[in-house]
Formats: structure tokens, C-alpha cells, sequence
């Protein structure tokens, strides 16, 4: 009898908590995640532009976009996204900055707690203006 006590109560505490709805931002990529300029001259700006969404609901929070190389700039125009909201990530390949094939990813940290860090890569290839060779 006592086990049976038991059991209910723990049915009881368990059914209505897993029928609650789990209130959490979740950040997804809207198109690629990468993006490929091909070959092109080391003297031009290259732009890759992101598109990201809040899929969850509740409010995603944009803790920092992190880029792995000094040859690019990364910029997000929004910090918090509402449940189904989107945003710009911005990813800039300098001039000048990075010659030959490359693939660089840019980390975009968020509060989505299963996927903190979401990859963003680009890729080219940067062909100098001259090319010395001894």
C-alpha cells in the first residue's frame, strides 16, 4: 500500500511537470551555414551575411560573435532575439588580409543551452595581385 502511495504521487508530480511547456531561446541558421566566394582577388572586400533565428520561445540572448582570424570582422546587428525573431551576422574578409585557399569559421555564442556555440564558416580563394616566387 505504501509503495502504491508512492507511485501515484510520483505520477502525479511527473505528468503535469512533462505537459509544461520548456521555456527556452534555440538558435538555428536560416540558409547555409557556409559560404564559398570561390576565386577571386586578395585586393577585394569580401561580405558574407548570415541569417539566424530564434526557433525556441523564449528569448535568445547574442553573447558574442567570435572570429578565428584576424583577416575577417564579424558583427551580429541584434543581442536579443524573441521566439521566432531573426538577425544579421556579418562576416567581412579584409583586403589584402589572407592570400590562397582558406576556410575560417566565426563562432556566434548564445544563450541556447544544447548548441552554446554556433559555426559559421566562409571559404575562398584569395589571389594576390603578384605572386614571387624565389
Amino acid at each position: 500500500m505504501k509503495y502504491l502511495v508512492i507511485l501515484l504521487l510520483f505520477v502525479a508530480g511527473v505528468i503535469p511537470a512533462l505537459s509544461q511547456e520548456v521555456k527556452a531561446g534555440r538558435i538555428e541558421v536560416v540558409g547555409p551555414a557556409s559560404i564559398d566566394f570561390g576565386k577571386y582577388p586578395a585586393a577585394e572586400k569580401k561580405v558574407a551575411t548570415y541569417k539566424i533565428r530564434n526557433a525556441g520561445n523564449d528569448v535568445l540572448k547574442i553573447i558574442n560573435v567570435r572570429k578565428t582570424c584576424g583577416c575577417a570582422s564579424a558583427t551580429c546587428n541584434k543581442h536579443e532575439l524573441k521566439s521566432g525573431e531573426e538577425a544579421e551576422v556579418e562576416v567581412v574578409i579584409l583586403p589584402d588580409s589572407i592570400f590562397g585557399l582558406y576556410s575560417k569559421n566565426t563562432l556566434v555564442e548564445s544563450s541556447d543551452t544544447n548548441n552554446r556555440f554556433l559555426c559559421l564558416t566562409v571559404a575562398g580563394n584569395a589571389i594576390p595581385l603578384v605572386d614571387i616566387k624565389p
